[in-house]
């Protein structure tokens, strides 16, 4: 598939299962190398946690991946590292014996994925939600994901309620975007965004909800383009979070890390006469 943004370098196509493996990779080394808030609040062996998370991601991965709706960017003119990569259209080195043998850090690790898919975003019809068991390995590894999720949905507005799904090609979830560190900052995400927002209209979807935990995927998705609109349903500072230890002192689980999350709604079905300004149901506009 091509968008019209795109440069002819990259290129959108459809997720399948044989790139399970490698959006597994760029969501670990994401997620453990370069967010704002997870090597922040989890800063100590970073590259076992990155092993382990690649294990756990993987249910979250392979159902939206066999829900049709998820896509990934490719450089078409990436240049393999090793032969053997070139000749099966790229590979995958990550081993967990290199804790080992090898001085494994994030360099390491993102110069042994060697395959020309550079970033993704999954997403899954919100008539066939993911399993919370089946995530539960990935929470128990990163409890501060389920803590991400309660609060924004603590915080959700009360007119939240009519964006959920209520049939098949309804409301599309997404859950999972990243840009390999290598390739970011080309603005790949902000024009894969609006292709996956223009994808899910044509196949009738009513709107698309994401939460966001980065600056960069926030901007992407409150930002559509017409005649889309996004509303801002939940937010949450992690610099003000505060619970409650057992003992009974308050403590902010995410210090230092001053991201703010957001759960936002693309409305996909506005005609044209609806305005393309941003609303915010719980605040100030971003």
């Amino acid at each position: 598939m091509t968008d019209p943004n795109l440069t002819s370098r990259y290129e959108i196509r459809r997720l399948s299962p044989e790139h399970i493996e490698w959006v597994k990779a760029i969501s670990a080394h994401c997620t453990i190398f370069c967010s704002s808030v997870w090597p922040v609040v989890y800063p100590d062996h970073k590259e076992q946690r990155c092993y382990q998370f690649f294990n756990d991601v993987s249910y979250l991965v392979e159902h939206q991946i066999n829900s049709g709706m998820s896509f990934g960017v490719f450089d078409k003119q990436y240049v393999y590292k090793h032969p053997e990569s070139a000749s099966v259209g790229g590979a995958l080195y990550w081993d967990e014996d290199d804790l080992e043998h090898h001085d494994v850090d994030g360099h390491f690790l993102l110069r042994e994925m060697d395959f020309p898919l550079v970033a993704f975003a999954l997403s899954c019809d919100g008539a066939q939600p993911l399993d919370p068991e089946r995530l539960r390995p990935l929470c128990d590894q990163m409890p501060l994901i389920e803590t991400v999720s309660s609060n924004l949905e603590s915080h959700i507005a009360p007119n939240a309620k009519e964006w959920q799904p209520i049939g098949p090609k309804d409301i599309l979830m997404r859950a999972g975007t990243c840009t390999r560190q290598d390739y970011a900052g080309q603005g790949l995400m902000t024009m894969l965004s609006r292709f996956v927002m223009r994808e899910a209209a044509a196949e009738g979807y009513r709107a698309i909800q994401i939460k966001t935990t980065s600056d960069a995927v926030e901007k992407a998705w409150f930002y559509p383009p017409e005649p889309f609109r996004a509303l801002l349903v939940s937010e949450f500072s992690a610099e003000t979070c505060e619970e409650i230890h057992p003992s009974g002192r308050p403590f902010k689980p995410f210090y230092p890390s001053k991201q703010r999350f957001a759960q936002i709604v693309v409305d996909l079905k506005t005609d044209d006469s609806t305005p393309p300004a941003l609303v915010s149901s719980v605040g100030a506009p971003l």
